[in-house]
Parts: structure tokens; sequence; C-alpha cells
């Protein structure tokens, strides 16, 4: 049997236990922190079985462990060992004040993904300067409207199965350019797309309004990697989960702008 610990749950923690029946607190608590800085901690007790319910703590409060009391209750379990005895095991989660800082850089974990995927190709940053309308011209190409003309490779006139429009001709070098490419096939390109997201935890409840205004705008990430002078960031989600502990785990996620940036005649956000 483990050996009695100095300190014992008093009843009204523990629920009204009548008879006060023999239980033992061992000696195996234990506690540990992450890398976001948060703690958490276990301990066991053993018991009469039919003591279990009133034996369980409840959870959200605190941990009776001299020193510890700052740890949340986070969960319990009952296993039983033999007999009418049972062991409750208790977990607890928490963090001190000193660690609570969400805007402390130093505190915060980040991740960089980076996927590829298919974009259109006159969509691509070469291509930015050609007049809409012969990239439009392009498109209709592309999409099977128009065809090349018998005299003149870069005229493009209405196939027989449209209406014959007033369509603005390819004139520029890089229309030219593009649609040689389109002709050999060549329609989509691949296209980096990085995200970076910042997590952290704290026990204070953020302000969602304050966080909710920023989505879908320029913001500069914390922590974030250096980039292109050309290059921005876009606010694009929170992401806020509570737990029994009483901690909160937050995340903002961001996607890094092409070249040329988010246009910040619509993504900037008003003052």
């Amino acid at each position: 049997m483990n050996t009695r610990n100095l300190y014992i749950p008093n009843s009204t923690h523990f629920g009204s236990i009548k008879n006060r029946m023999d239980y033992e607190w061992s000696d195996d608590f234990t506690a540990s922190q992450d890398k976001d800085f948060k703690w958490t901690g276990s301990e066991t007790a053993t018991c009469n079985l039919n003591d279990a319910p009133n034996m369980v703590p409840a959870i959200g409060s605190s941990c009776l462990m001299p020193g510890w009391t700052w740890l949340i209750v986070s969960g319990c379990t009952v296993k039983n060992i033999g007999g009418d005895l049972c062991e409750i095991t208790v977990n607890y989660g928490g963090m001190l004040d000193k660690d609570d800082n969400p805007t402390d850089e130093s505190k915060m974990t980040t991740k960089l993904g980076v996927s590829l995927s298919d974009e259109p190709l006159f969509r691509h940053f070469r291509y930015k300067d050609i007049p809409i309308g012969e990239k439009s011209t392009i498109r209709d190409y592309i999409n099977g409207r128009l065809e090349t003309s018998v005299d003149n490779q870069y005229r493009l006139i209405a196939t027989t199965e449209h209406d014959n429009g007033a369509y603005e001709q390819v004139s520029t070098a890089l229309g030219k350019e593009l649609l040689d490419n389109v002709r050999s096939g060549f329609t989509t390109y691949k296209v980096a797309t990085q995200t970076w997201e910042v997590s952290f935890k704290t026990k204070k409840s953020p302000d969602p309004q304050h966080y909710l205004n920023w989505v879908g705008f320029i913001k500069v990430p914390e922590k974030a990697p250096a980039i292109a002078n050309d290059r921005n960031w876009l606010f694009t989600g929170l992401n806020v989960e509570t737990s029994d502990d009483k901690i909160y785990s937050v995340t903002y996620t961001f996607i890094l702008s092409g070249p040329g940036g988010w246009d910040s005649t619509i993504y900037a956000k008003p003052a």
C-alpha cells in the first residue's frame, strides 16, 4: 500500500463522506511544462470503490497539493484495483501568471505551411500589365469562343458556334507571348501558397471582437519570417479553444501574397 501523504483532501472538496472511510494519497504527484508554458500534472488516491463518486473532485476545482493550488482539475478516472478498492487518478492543468503574456512573442509557437496549386496563366505576375481587353480575348480563346483567323495568327475571331462580336485584338508583345503559350497548351502555372500560424496559450479570455475585426485584412504576423518587399500577409483565420483547466489555446492564420502584395485598396483595414 502506498505511504500516506501528509495532506489529506477535506470532505468539503471531495463531497460529504459521513464516516471518513480509509483512503490514502500516494506520493506520485508529478507535473511537467510543455513548449507553450502550460503545466499538466496528476496524482492518485486509493479508496473504497463505493466511496469513489464522493471522492472525485469537481472539474475546474483547485489542486490541493501545497504550492500547486494554481493548477486546475481537468479530469479524473476511477480504476478497480481488486476487491473493494479502487484507484482514482486526478489530472491537472494550468499556467503560472508569470508565463501568461499573450503579447510576448517568446512564448508563441509558429508553423509554416507551403503547398502548390494551379492558377490560370494569364494571372501570372509577368502578365499583369497586359490590357484587360486582351486578357479577356485570350480567356475567350481558351474557352473555345474564339479561333485564329486564316490571315493573321494573332487576330482572333468568333467560332461558328458563337456570335461574332467586337473583340480587342492581341497586339502587345506580352499579350502575344501569352497567346503563344496558351496555343502550346501552357494554360496554367504552379503557384506556391504559404501559410503562417501563430499559436499560444493563455488564462485570459481573448477579446474576439478585437481579433475578428482583423480577419480578411492585411496584417503583419507575430514572429513572421522575412519576405520580399513586394509581398505581404493576409490575416485569414482565428481559432480559440478552451479546456477544462481554464486555459485558452489561440491560433492565428495568415496567407502570404504573391508578388505585388494583397491589393491595399481591397484588403487594407479601414481606419
